[in-house]
Order: structure tokens, then sequence, then C-alpha cells
């Protein structure tokens, strides 16, 4: 199934990383937002994604316990499916990238 658009919110350690050269991600059109607090305005006007169609990945590693106790209740609260505190299992995430308008 061919995309629309990727929405990629990067963390600015892995900024300067050409994410988009990815080969699941180069055929298909792709914007870079500068942070995670412009998402949700963008997803009520509905200018790039469908709001019920996000996938989310908070502290992977199990290290940032603020951030996810930042943001896991919030998604969480828009219905978003997503993992918080653990690894996302590798074949999940090609299937989100395909499966979601934003994964983030």
């Amino acid at each position: 199934m061919r995309r629309k658009h990727t929405v990629l919110a990067i963390d600015k350690l892995l900024q300067k990383i050409p994410i988009e050269s990815i080969p699941i991600l180069r055929t298909n059109s792709q914007s870079r937002i500068p942070s995670l607090h412009l998402l949700p305005s963008l997803l009520q006007k509905n200018v790039l994604v469908d709001p019920k169609s996000v996938y989310y990945v908070i502290n992977p590693g199990g290290d940032l316990k603020n951030s996810q106790d930042a943001f896991e209740q919030d998604f969480k609260n828009r219905k978003w499916d997503g993992v918080a505190g653990k690894d996302p299992i590798a074949d999940n995430v090609y299937q989100c990238l395909t499966k979601y308008d934003a994964y983030m």
C-alpha cells in the first residue's frame, strides 16, 4: 500500500541522519516537523494526516521516564496506538510505517 505522506518528528540528535533515504520512505512524499508540540495543531486542522491514524513509540530504552510520563497519557487519551517503555517489535515498525499516517 502506498502512503500519501509521511510526517517525521525527529529528535535533535538524529536530525543529521538522512532518514528520508530509508528504502521504505524513499518513494513517498515526506515532511519533517521541528517538534511534537506542533503535531496536535496539525492533526486538529487535518493538514497532513488523519488524526486517528497515529502510532507512537515512547521511551523504547526505558530510561526516559519523565518523557514517558509527559506524553503517554495524552497519546492514550487521543486513542492512538503505540508502545511505551519498551522497544517496538522490528516487524511491527515496517507494518506501522505503511499502515498509519503518522509514526512518532
